[in-house]
């Protein structure tokens, strides 16, 4: 699904992120959705060399430790009754503050914020996404593999109709439905329930 934008969102990943894909991978046979045409916000941790030699920290093992302190990772999966349950580990960071705050292994009291000025950066423009030329941003969601994708397809834009894009946050979303598998195959089985009669 596209969606035609009313304006320019100043986070608009963030928005889409938390009102629309999460939402949407909740639904039962949504395996994955993906955001198209809107970037997440990255953190930069400006490492300060005054302050990692006077603290005489190891770039090196700084590094390694907020590699390994902030990972997400697939875990597997679970059956319960006739649904099948996704598990993740996840420990990524989830704020500015979470970084600052994170102790310096082998440096008793020292936090990242003591070394490094942390912040919010917008990421370069790779790409435009519009319709019409207008600002736009579309989802791709994709269905779990034994999931029937006329109930998937039906159950997403049901909820996308019925609830999520009623939230005062998505008004200027204009949503456009390109590629609805589920329509897609009803019209095949109407066509060819029509040309065997």
């Amino acid at each position: 699904v596209d969606f035609l934008l009313d304006r320019d969102y100043d986070d608009l990943y963030a928005l889409m992120d938390e009102q629309l894909r999460k939402p949407l991978e909740r639904i039962d046979g949504v395996a994955t959705v993906e955001i198209w045409g809107a970037q997440a916000l990255r953190i930069e941790i400006g490492l300060v060399q005054e302050r990692l030699n006077t603290h005489r920290v190891d770039v090196y093992s700084l590094m390694e430790q907020l590699r390994n302190d902030n990972f997400a990772l697939s875990s597997g999966w679970v059956r319960d009754s006739a649904r099948k349950l996704y598990i993740r580990s996840d420990s990524r960071f989830e704020s500015l503050n979470e970084i600052r705050n994170l102790p310096v292994e082998g440096h008793p009291g020292l936090v990242i914020e003591d070394i490094a000025d942390i912040s919010y950066a917008a990421p370069e423009d790779e790409h435009f996404f519009r319709l019409d030329g207008k600002p736009g941003a579309g989802l791709l969601v994709r269905k779990e593999g034994g999931a029937n994708p006329v109930d998937v397809c039906k159950r997403v834009v049901d909820a996308l109709h019925n609830d999520l894009l009623k939230k005062p946050q998505l008004r200027g979303f204009q949503p456009r439905f390109y590629l609805d598998q589920g329509q897609i195959i009803l019209g095949s089985l109407k066509q060819l329930t029509s040309a065997g009669l």
